[in-house]
């Protein structure tokens, strides 16, 4: 059998172990899909506006990364 190349990047230590458990907290005290949760600070329903301050590091990291 061929070795398929996996079809996503992955960046060993991208991410603090902080930025992680942070995202983690997020993800379960949302209790909800990232579908909703992107839907949610999209449409500017603020209930859950307070998850998105920790994706701003993140953010700028991947910007930096793939030159956008």
């Amino acid at each position: 059998m061929e070795d398929a190349k996996h079809p996503r990047l992955i960046l060993h230590e991208f991410l603090s172990l902080d930025e992680c458990k942070e995202l983690e907290f997020i993800h379960k005290s949302s209790s909800t899909s990232q579908r909703l949760l992107h839907h949610s600070l999209s449409s500017h329903r603020y209930e859950l506006s307070h998850f998105i301050i920790p994706f701003v590091p993140i953010r700028e990291k991947v910007e930096e990364f793939f030159g956008c």
